[in-house]
């Protein structure tokens, strides 16, 4: 694998994801429940935004849907190579992304995380 590997290649195709008009507290338990540090908000297989593990530890009792509480949709695209990905989950304090086929359709094909990017560096260098 060389530096300029895609992440397509590397990323996890299992995704743990919520809807926009899934309850708050379901969407909190059922990231408590994978272990997980961020979940995509996924609509008709697009990207429509993220939670991540900071905003659950804030919320006492979180009340609503998921689209009240969500951010903004960090992601990166198939093509990205796995050193640009490096690049921005270290830029957004992030362990995991989504990653989604092209930014004009936000068509969520996957999640790349940091192990993921790690073993795959770990392989360049042979």
């Amino acid at each position: 694998m060389d530096s300029g590997s895609s992440v397509g290649s590397i990323m996890g195709r299992h995704i743990v994801s919520v809807t926009s008009g899934t309850k708050a507290a379901t969407a909190l338990k059922a990231m408590e429940n994978s272990n997980l540090s961020l979940i995509p908000v996924i609509d008709e297989g697009r990207l429509v935004g993220i939670i991540q593990d900071v905003l659950a530890d804030r919320m006492k009792t979180p009340i609503g849907t998921v689209k009240e509480i969500m951010g903004r949709p960090l992601f990166v695209e198939k093509r990205s190579s796995v050193d640009q990905v490096v690049k921005y989950i270290t830029r957004h304090g992030i362990s995991r992304v989504p990653v989604v086929e092209s930014a004009i359709g936000m068509h969520c094909v996957g999640i790349v995380s940091a192990s993921q990017l790690l073993k795959a560096k770990k392989s360049m260098r042979r």
